[in-house]
């Protein structure tokens, strides 16, 4: 049998640069560009701020693109 353990750890607070911590927050932000007209979604952190309230945000390029561009999923995806 092998024996295995938990090992915990604690991490040191890290100081990043805001561009870099505006990026790890976006991560799985994807919204409609419908005012871009690219036909798919984006994740710039540039949603406008009635999809950030409105509930318009996925979690993913493919979730976003079957709710919004059904349709062109295939296109979306490529795109996006």
């Amino acid at each position: 049998a092998v024996e295995t353990a938990v090992v915990e750890a604690m991490l040191d607070p890290v100081v990043i640069p805001e561009a870099v911590a505006t990026l790890i927050e976006n991560i799985g932000s994807y919204y409609p560009d419908w005012n871009g007209g690219t036909q798919t979604c984006k994740n710039d952190g540039n949603a406008p701020l009635y999809m950030k309230r409105g509930g318009f945000i996925m979690s993913g390029l493919e979730e976003c693109c079957t709710k919004y561009y059904s349709w062109e999923k295939t296109k979306c995806l490529q795109l996006g």
